[in-house]
């Protein structure tokens, strides 16, 4: 048995001589302070794997059934559709170019792989027709060149009578130098001033090659001035949103508690607020509506009903809002922690 240390009593306190210090630190540590060691290996121990059960038998039955019936439909889709149909283009008349169309009134098309469109400025209201090969030139439609309906053989057609077919819209006006892409013809180049500036006669009246291009083109055209006017914003946008971010994890870091309580504050007064103007603007646009009496229009009754219903919801919503911030005020102190916390850890990992 080691022996008991000896102790000297100072007015400062207890001092232990040198020499039994080592006798102290050999006395065996008490149970709290000895270093826990793993476990050994047990081979016999399964652990919780021979407890182990499917809990969610209900739900596994289900997702079973949902596979089962997937397995049905592409089945039965492959068996008695045309996948090919997904892909292939389809003309402004509905029938798809590449194939054999059996339906009665429609085409053989099968030598007809490719979409053209009459005016490729305006792809929502052009008229399209299936070709064999897209055109490779660009110039003003000619009855050796013009791509028209199906009913139609542009070579045996006069130039009169090709005109007066232009003017009703069964023969493109124009034909452009194209290439393939997804079985579309699209433009390789662009189309001259002076081939836009031309004028076809039809009859006694002249049609100019221009307009008919130009129809509809406003929205085409401003969506391509957007993109040039606005391609510098688009670029440093998602810049200055990861900037923001990372700004807003740093104040989540320093005032959570203020952000977290100004964003709950924020929504309830965007809330209320939204009901305000809904009422207000309700209540305007119901005054004018019973102004007019039996002259109102039916879409501006629909706009009033449409109004008071979205005041109602807003109204709901706001209420909602405000009685569950006042019933989880004492919760947001958690969630200010967790809040913290989470800016923490993603101020340690801000990549992902």
């Amino acid at each position: 048995m080691p022996t008991v240390p000896t102790f000297e009593p100072t007015g400062r306190g207890t001092r232990i001589y040198p020499e039994a210090e080592s006798e102290l630190m050999s006395l065996p540590q008490p149970a709290t302070q000895r270093k826990k060691r793993p476990p050994a290996y047990d081979p016999s121990n399964q652990g919780p794997i021979h407890h182990r059960r499917c809990h969610d038998v209900v739900f596994l039955i289900l997702f079973i059934l949902y596979w089962v019936g997937m397995v049905i439909v592409a089945v039965t889709a492959r068996r008695n559709g045309d996948p090919g149909r997904l892909l292939s283009p389809k003309d402004s008349s509905g029938q798809y170019c590449g194939t054999t169309n059996s339906t009665p009134w429609e085409f053989d098309l099968t030598t007809r792989p490719y979409l053209f469109y009459f005016n490729p400025l305006n792809l929502d209201t052009s008229k399209s027709v299936c070709v064999a090969t897209c055109p490779n030139t660009t110039g003003v439609a000619t009855p050796s060149t013009a791509i028209c309906n199906y009913t139609i053989t542009a070579s045996t057609l006069t130039l009169a009578e090709l005109s007066t077919q232009i003017s009703s819209g069964t023969c493109a006006q124009l034909t452009y130098a194209s290439s393939p892409l997804l079985d579309r013809c699209v433009p390789t180049g662009s189309i001259p001033s002076s081939l836009l500036n031309t004028t076809i006669s039809a009859g006694s009246a002249n049609i100019s090659i221009n307009a008919l291009v130009s129809e509809n083109r406003d929205r085409a055209t401003q969506a391509v001035s957007d993109l040039k006017t606005a391609w510098y914003y688009l670029l440093i946008a998602p810049f200055v949103a990861l900037i923001i971010s990372f700004i807003w994890l740093l104040l989540l870091r320093m005032f959570a508690g203020l952000v977290v309580w100004l964003t709950i504050i924020a929504a309830n007064a965007v809330t209320v607020l939204a009901a305000v103007f809904l009422y207000v603007y309700w209540r305007k646009r119901k005054d004018a509506v019973d102004s007019k009496g039996e002259d109102a229009v039916e879409t501006e009754q629909w706009e009033v009903k449409a109004l008071l219903g979205a005041f109602i919801a807003c109204c709901v919503v706001a209420v909602v809002l405000v009685l569950l911030t006042a019933v989880m005020a004492k919760r947001v102190r958690i969630a200010v922690a967790i809040i913290k916390e989470a800016g923490r850890a993603m101020g340690k990992m801000p990549l992902i």
